[in-house]
């Protein structure tokens, strides 16, 4: 005998796993992380003076 498969989307699993405050924190979390990308994307560090290559080159050096 077959068994039916019920499809689901994301948004209803989540539903069923997490709580509304837990959803709630985890979009939190990603609507900064994506803010933090696209501004460092726009070259948030040549405001501050600190260059792409003076970044990574400083990396680990003493």
């Amino acid at each position: 005998m077959k068994q039916k498969i019920k499809q689901t989307t994301w948004t209803e699993l989540q539903k069923e796993l997490f709580t509304p405050e837990e959803i709630a924190a985890s979009e939190l979390r990603v609507a900064l992380i994506t803010e933090f990308v696209e501004a460092r994307e726009k070259g948030i560090n040549k405001n501050i003076g600190v260059k792409d290559n003076e970044q990574k080159e400083g990396c680990g050096e003493a």
